[in-house]
Formats: C-alpha cells, structure tokens, sequence
C-alpha cells in the first residue's frame, strides 16, 4: 500500500521539478531571444552620431529566431514600432506521470535611448 504512494510522491517530484526547469529554460530563452532583437537597431543612424530612429526589423527577428532554435525551442517573434514580443513554446517530456507537457515563455524589449527616457526622446 505504501509503494504506490512512494511512487506517486516521487514522480510528482521528478516530473514537476523536470517541468518547472523547462518553464525557467523557456522564459530565459524569450528574454535573451527579446534581447537580441532590440540591440538590432538601425546601424546607419548611430554610426552618424545621430540617436537611432528604429529597429531593423528583418535583423531583429532573424536575432531572435535565432537564439530560440539554438536553445531547441519554437516561437514566435512580432517586432512593431520599436517593440519585440517573443513567445517561446517547448513540450515537457514526463519521466513517470502524465503531468502537462507544453510549456510557454512571454518576453518583449523595446527601444531606450537613454536612462529614464522611452522612444519618444
């Protein structure tokens, strides 16, 4: 009678620690993924001295898409107006119960050109 609750306790263990990892994994993907995308601003503009007007949108995404497919994950990347939003999705794999396997990470960056101040200047 014991062993089946042993091994209930330790697949709840085992399996919700495994998938509380991936969700950190996750959401650590889509916050260097949004990273990535926002340091891709408009290199012409800065390069003049001037305050950057954008991003560079097809730059942005590619960064992002990038560091989401090399952590082994899928996503999604929107860049508008200067903001990014990254969603990063992964599927836990349980090791002893069926607990529930997808997983999904939020993450967006905007453009700052300085402390205190936002893209308006």
């Amino acid at each position: 009678m014991c062993l089946p609750v042993l091994i209930a306790a330790f697949g709840l263990v085992v399996d919700y620690g495994g998938r509380l990892e991936l969700e950190d994994q996750a959401q650590w993907t889509a916050d260097q993924a949004a990273r990535a995308a926002g340091q891709r601003i408009q290199e012409g503009t800065v390069q003049a001295g001037n305050l950057p007007t954008g991003l560079n949108v097809e730059a942005a995404t590619a960064a992002a898409r990038s560091v989401v497919a090399a952590a082994g994950m899928d996503g999604t990347v929107a860049v508008s107006d200067g903001r990014i939003e990254v969603r990063v999705t992964a599927q836990y794999d349980p090791k002893i119960l069926p607990v529930p396997r997808d997983v999904t990470a939020y993450s967006s960056s905007r453009i700052a050109y300085g402390v205190g101040t936002d893209e308006s200047g």
